[in-house]
């Protein structure tokens, strides 16, 4: 298995398309807080926006959005077609015929998921660095605002009632997303790599049925979240047993609020029963090799 893993590693770094994105994130998120620092130069210090909120997953930032509307594209596009490259080229039929076919799909599921997931990491803590040392204010934008806008916000602040009072009601670790929102940034960015890797995972399985054509494959995973975002509109208007949940998959990746909707242990079973469908698909094609 290490060996078969340390094979599609040093593959997947040769690859062009692995190198373009992940470069190609690495320089969207270095350059975008350069971008904000031009934009807000010559203002004073107090009136600039702070770190957490310039963040590029934070789901209130203006790159969010756009960045969201690639993601169904990055998570393929790292190491997503190695299996239809390797059976377009033939090597999979030599690698194949001198080891153990399970194993190797497995591993190429293993390096999909660190390639995607590192695409996606490295990026985001670069921007959390470039984004601290290039804006002095650290807090978070929601709770300063709450503070200057609202008289009563010392009575607020005191105790529970502050949780309980403010937009930060709900978010993932409040307590980081009040006092800590940076750190908070980095745990997002940990969660956002790690559901991008596991996503990422289920497409490679579904490349071992499809073989070939991979633009169909960035087609399938379009597809795959805009049905999750029908089902979500859907619920929404219907309001199914008189509850809003929130079934857009990528609204679950900035963090956000309870009361929009986000059931995290929902989220979780979807990504398991996504590694127990890739399992299914590789099996698949293990009994399909083996006839």
């Amino acid at each position: 298995m290490l060996r078969y893993l340390k094979y599609n590693l040093i593959i997947m770094s040769q690859k062009k398309t692995f190198r373009f994105v992940f470069f190609g994130m690495v320089i969207l998120c270095v350059s975008l807080p350069l971008f904000q620092l031009m934009k807000h130069w010559g203002e004073y210090e107090y009136a600039l926006p702070s770190a957490d909120v310039l963040f590029v997953a934070n789901g209130e930032s203006e790159w969010w959005s756009y960045l969201s509307f690639l993601f169904p594209f990055l998570i393929i596009l790292p190491y997503g077609f190695s299996f239809m490259d390797e059976h377009k080229n033939g090597v999979i039929l030599y690698v194949l015929t001198r080891g153990e076919r399970r194993t190797y799909y497995y591993a190429q599921m293993a390096t999909c998921f660190i390639g995607t997931a590192i695409t996606i990491l490295i990026p985001f803590l670069l921007n959390i660095l470039m984004n601290g040392i290039l804006f002095p204010m650290t807090g978070n934008d929601a709770v300063m605002g709450y503070q200057k806008y609202d008289v009563n916000w010392c009575m607020r602040i005191m105790g529970q009632g502050f949780y309980k009072n403010t937009l930060s009601e709900g978010a993932i670790l409040k307590h980081l997303a009040i006092d800590l929102p940076q750190v908070r940034n980095i745990l997002i960015s940990l969660w956002t790599a790690i559901v991008s890797g596991v996503i990422s995972c289920f497409f490679y399985g579904v490349s071992l049925l499809v073989k070939r054509g991979s633009i169909w494959i960035l087609i399938i995973s379009y597809l795959f979240f805009q049905f999750f975002v029908m089902l979500d509109n859907l619920w929404e208007e219907a309001e199914f047993f008189g509850m809003y949940v929130n079934l857009d998959l990528l609204d679950y990746l900035s963090g956000g609020y309870p009361e929009y909707g986000l059931i995290y242990p929902l989220y979780l079973l979807i990504l398991l029963v996504l590694l127990a469908l890739t399992c299914g698909m590789i099996q698949h094609r293990v009994r399909n090799d083996e006839r």
